[in-house]
């Protein structure tokens, strides 16, 4: 077959010029075989190498670009200057079972010195490049902050860092069990006291807890604020100071019922090693009911345990405080004498054992003699000092305009820390009302003193 020797054009029979090129050709062209190349397809495959080896450069070119970590600290940067939390958390592996608060980590993380931190991952992808897999980004002052990890996307060509941030992990303690903490939509139980248990892990931020405690003498919400200020997978102990104090029974009636704020527990004082702790705050109130022989209900006072001077309890019931199931008895002379004598037994108690509980129950709350009583034995409190009350006499009973006057002579015998003995006599008046079935005392007014060394 002939063909120009320039072009490659087919060169028809006969022909002296090539009719697409011009070139002029010998009587006898040249034969060219079926399997040589000619010269236009050699140019043209030159251009097709050509051509892919600046495709495969600029493609090269573009995976570098697309994966330049260096674009992402820069975008962290922007996000962090424009305040843009979700945008800048993109850039960082969190752990998903932790709670974050994103506004409060982005503020945590400009004020952990954002310039110190920027310019550390900027070290490690210009400075150390290919050779550094893991490396701790720290803040200003010297706490870590997160990770930078290696991370290849094709081996040996392309790879960036992926920021691994570890949150710190909550640890709960308490002084009562059990108790339920909450935070947010997490809860968690603490079956004991000062059992310390695995809760929650948590970013920096500041996170509202709600505790919630509860038993048979009463329950306590309690809401408390933690604030997390570090990174690392530190651990932050959280420990709950509940209430914890307990009380012992004091009772000359141990089938008497408890009851706690007016409701009856179902129990007697006898199935009670000890009370509480009480949950209800300081208006929580206990008393005793007690059914005598004759059936006739006798109840103490109600005594409440955050004005206790000890830890222990009184349900004393030889006080006249009845009340028939069926009428009511009027009150007499006899029971206002009852009240004052039995007061003056319980007064020794108070006195030998800085326990205001003895006395309650005779004296009308918040009255003189009430506000009084308290008063001294609270500068007597943990004085070596005795009382030996020797001798209490009624010496007369009579009506005033708003309830009774008891008038008294009483003697003993006051011991102090050296062993001195001192001999009392003293007149006095006790002022009483009636109140809800029974006397209480008001006043107590001393009309005559004399004092004997022994």
């Amino acid at each position: 077959m002939e063909f120009c020797t320039s072009c490659g054009n087919r060169l028809g029979d006969g022909v002296s010029f090539c009719t697409n090129c011009g070139a002029k050709h010998p009587e006898e062209p040249v034969n060219v075989e079926e399997g040589s190349i000619p010269v236009r397809q050699r140019k043209r495959r030159w251009w097709i190498g050509v051509t892919a080896a600046v495709l495969l450069i600029g493609a090269h070119l573009m995976m570098l670009s697309m994966f330049d970590p260096m674009k992402d600290v820069q975008a962290m940067d922007r996000a962090l200057n424009e305040q843009d939390a979700d945008r800048f958390l993109e850039f960082l592996k969190l752990d998903e079972d932790a709670l974050i608060h994103p506004e409060e980590f982005l503020s945590f993380v400009d004020e952990s010195g954002w310039e110190d931190v920027r310019t550390q991952m900027m070290d490690v992808i210009q400075t150390k490049g290919s050779n550094a897999f893991d490396v701790k980004i720290y803040d200003s002052y010297g706490h870590p902050l997160w990770i930078m990890k290696r991370k290849a996307i094709v081996p040996g060509l392309y790879h960036t860092y992926q920021m691994e941030v570890i949150p710190d992990q909550l640890l709960i303690s308490t002084t009562y069990g059990p108790a339920a903490f909450s935070i947010e939509e997490e809860t968690m139980e603490v079956e004991a006291a000062d059992d310390e248990v695995r809760f929650i892990k948590l970013y920096p931020g500041e996170y509202e807890m709600e505790i919630q405690v509860e038993n048979e003498f009463g329950q306590l919400t309690i809401t408390d604020s933690i604030v997390v200020d570090t990174l690392g997978g530190d651990e932050i102990t959280y420990y709950a100071r509940l209430p914890e104090e307990r009380y012992s029974i004091v009772t000359d009636h141990e089938d008497a019922v408890l009851f706690v704020n007016g409701e009856s527990t179902g129990k007697t004082l006898e199935e009670y090693e000890e009370l509480g702790p009480f949950l209800g705050g300081e208006e929580t109130n206990v008393h005793a009911e007690w059914t005598n022989p004759r059936g006739e209900i006798i109840k103490t006072d109600p005594l409440y345990p955050a004005d206790a001077y000890r830890t222990e309890l009184a349900f004393i019931f030889d006080q006249p405080i009845v009340e028939k199931e069926t009428e009511s008895v009027g009150l007499n002379d006899r029971d206002a004498e009852e009240l004052v004598l039995n007061f003056r037994k319980a007064y020794e108690e108070a006195l030998n054992n800085d326990d205001y509980s003895r006395i309650a129950p005779y004296i009308a709350e918040g009255s003189q003699a009430d506000k009084d009583l308290k008063e001294y034995l609270n500068e007597m409190r943990g004085a070596d000092f005795s009382y030996n009350f020797t001798d209490n006499k009624v010496l007369a009973v009579e009506e005033t305009s708003d309830g009774v006057l008891v008038t008294t002579e009483e003697r003993f015998i006051f011991t102090n820390h050296e062993g001195d003995q001192i001999e009392y006599y003293k007149n006095k008046d006790y002022y009483l009302k009636e109140e809800a079935g029974t006397y209480k005392i008001t006043l107590i007014e001393i009309t005559f003193t004399e004092r004997n060394h022994r």
